[in-house]
């Protein structure tokens, strides 16, 4: 479906696959530590996890992707 919305080729599935397993796992590990615990923002890690679908794509990670 992502693949599909931003309009990449097929090819891109295996890089999108593992994107959105990293996503899957800083979503699960962030709120699991108590807030004291925690060294970085939620907007952080959105902005970690967003940057880096355009630079495993080998994209210009200031492009957004469309």
């Amino acid at each position: 479906m992502l693949v599909d919305s931003v309009d990449l080729d097929e090819r891109a599935l295996p890089v999108v696959h593992a994107w959105i397993a990293y996503v899957e796992d800083r979503a699960l590990q962030w709120p699991a530590k108590s807030s004291a615990r925690r060294e970085i923002s939620m907007e952080v890690v959105v902005d970690d996890c967003v940057s880096a679908l355009p630079l495993l794509l080998g994209r210009d990670p200031d492009t957004t992707l469309r």
